[in-house]
């Protein structure tokens, strides 16, 4: 109870001093007269936040709960831009204008900067709508080949199916989940890597939206590790509840699996934070090959990218990951790689192979101006 308290202690503070900021900034657009309905617009806007972040445990998963997440979030993406674009925009005209003014005056300079203003704000609201409908459409199948020196033979065009980061919630319900089910099922994988951050809210709340998942099948099995938005929705219960739907949950650990005459490690860790909410589950990738045989491929499924640092000293030939959404959206999506050492798609750490997919659905705001959703094929070819 006390982390949630401080949890929207922080957001209310945040929203608080975004929305006044934007409140300020835009009101220089607008005369006198439609100041005032700017400003309560925004304070109702800035109350659907945090009530969207309270759909399920609180607004239950109704159609009402469903419009309040739709224009919280909705909101919450094309103003997170906004905060960003427009100081950026602020300083760049005020550069433009001393250089200028260096040179000559510019002719009537409010009026010019009224219009390039309204350009901008459409330039964002463009973009918001663009990256709406790109994270709202089901994700397409992106198919990676993987070059794997002295691969067994039997292991040349194993085909492994990775969704990740699909954050089953709030926006993402029962019917996103079966059309992205249907689509992996449809590519008829070898094997299925669900990489985490598979749900935002708790078993109760979400067990009818994630049921889909009970259809996820391959001849070497469907797994399962947990992300860090596991820890926020109450991990034990999901592992049990995701293992009552068919997939198993490595838990720092692995197992042995046979393709025809080859054998594969499949190993799998917790969250990287996982041990900050539950100590019992703290990521353990040493303890996760502990007395692992011999085997033809090593592949680790581990929710943070940062894992293959560690991995690649331990012999592992790939590892599958998500957690950074590729920055989701713009300009996030150049942002991430300040504090993400690997943002996306395949690399290679010494002889260790890691893939970071982009994520199948979004967390948040619905939109992905500047990346896609993806639902992943991965091929082995030896190298």
């Amino acid at each position: 109870m006390l982390r949630q308290v401080i949890f929207f202690g922080m957001v209310l503070t945040i929203l608080s001093v975004l929305y006044g900021y934007l409140g300020r900034r835009l009101g220089r657009l607008v005369s006198p007269r439609w100041r005032k309905a700017l400003w309560v617009g925004l304070v109702l806007h800035a109350l659907c936040v945090p009530a969207s972040f309270m759909v399920g445990d609180r607004l239950g998963m109704g159609p009402v709960a469903l419009a309040v997440a739709t224009i919280g979030f909705t909101g919450l993406g094309l103003i997170s831009v906004l905060v960003l674009v427009l100081p950026a925009f602020d300083l760049g005209s005020r550069v433009v204008r001393m250089v200028r003014e260096g040179v000559s005056a510019p002719p009537d300079p409010a009026r010019r900067r009224f219009f390039a203003e309204l350009g901008v704000l459409g330039l964002v609201g463009g973009s918001a709508a663009v990256g709406y409908a790109e994270a709202t459409r089901l994700a397409r199948v992106k198919r990676v080949e993987i070059p794997i020196a002295d691969l067994h033979p039997d292991l040349v065009g194993l085909r492994i199916v990775q969704i990740t980061d699909i954050h089953v919630g709030a926006l993402m319900r029962r019917p996103a989940l079966q059309a992205i089910v249907d689509r992996v099922q449809a590519l008829e994988p070898d094997l299925i890597a669900v990489t985490g951050d598979l749900v935002d809210g708790s078993v109760d709340e979400l067990r009818e939206h994630t049921a889909p998942l009970n259809g996820l099948a391959a001849p070497l099995g469907a797994w399962f590790v947990t992300g860090n938005h596991e820890y926020y929705s109450g991990a034990q219960a999901w592992v049990a509840e995701v293992a009552r739907l068919g997939l198993p949950t490595l838990l720092n650990e692995h197992r042995m699996l046979s393709w025809k005459g080859a054998r594969i490690c499949l190993a799998g860790v917790t969250d990287r934070k996982a041990g900050d909410l539950l100590p019992e589950h703290e990521s353990d990738l040493e303890g996760a090959l502990l007395d692992a045989p011999d085997s033809d491929l090593r592949l680790l499924l581990a929710h943070q990218p940062q894992a293959v640092f560690q991995a690649a000293r331990l012999g592992v030939d790939l590892q599958l990951s998500g957690h950074t959404h590729g920055g989701q959206y713009f300009p996030f999506n150049l942002l991430v790689h300040l504090v993400q050492p690997i943002v996306a798609g395949l690399h290679r750490i010494e002889q260790t192979w890691v893939y970071v997919s982009r994520g199948t659905g979004f967390w948040g705001p619905p939109n992905r101006a500047g990346t896609e959703s993806e639902i992943t094929e991965l091929v082995l070819r030896r190298a």
